[in-house]
């Protein structure tokens, strides 16, 4: 199956970007925009795993996430990656980036490499996936309608679990499915299954 470890957006925000992706839609042909319900921050990308990746990997996922402390993150900023001339992923960024993403995020994918999961080979960019790109020459126009909302402010939220998604790919449009989820700084419960 394949899957993904990240952290769930709040209703708030996930309103808040799907109202922006509303407000970029004239703009932005030829972008697939992620379904509000599935709007999320990728912590570490697994691929193809085993079925019983989650019961097997769950007590290394858990220490990962209660070593780490719950965090506030405000979500804010519109960008694209590679750069706006070039896109190929929409996203919103963080006001800060919290040094613990980029710690919890290196420490998955440690504990990730234990079960045959290939480690990273991209330093770490926290950040909301809003759409991506599909056309190959984009429209004229990205980087401005992108710069234009560079002040934009999706809301802030406390990030309290990790949750391991199952992601089946779709015509249209991936459908995620939580497989587990673990909570950060030690709270109580351990892996959910």
């Amino acid at each position: 199956m394949r899957a993904f470890l990240a952290l769930e957006m709040s209703e708030s925000i996930r309103q808040n970007l799907a109202r922006l992706q509303s407000g970029l839609r004239p703009a932005l042909k030829g972008v697939r925009w992620v379904e509000p319900q599935s709007l999320h921050l990728t912590l570490k990308f697994l691929g193809d795993v085993a079925g019983g990746f989650a019961e097997q990997a769950g007590p290394a996922l858990a220490a990962c996430a209660a070593a780490a402390p719950v965090s506030k993150l405000v979500c804010q900023g519109v960008g694209a990656f590679p750069d706006a001339r070039r896109p190929r992923v929409v996203w919103v960024g963080l006001a800060e980036d919290p040094p613990m993403l980029a710690a919890l995020s290196h420490a998955l994918d440690r504990a990730a490499a234990a079960f045959g999961v290939a480690p990273e080979d991209k330093p770490f960019r926290a950040h909301v996936t809003i759409g991506r790109v599909k056309e190959p020459k984009p429209a004229p126009g990205i980087a401005a309608a992108l710069a234009a909302q560079a002040g934009f402010v999706a809301g802030a939220m406390e990030a309290r679990e990790i949750v391991l998604m199952k992601s089946d790919l779709r015509p249209a449009g991936p459908v995620y499915t939580p497989l587990a989820r673990f909570a950060l700084g030690g709270q109580s419960g351990g892996p959910r299954i």
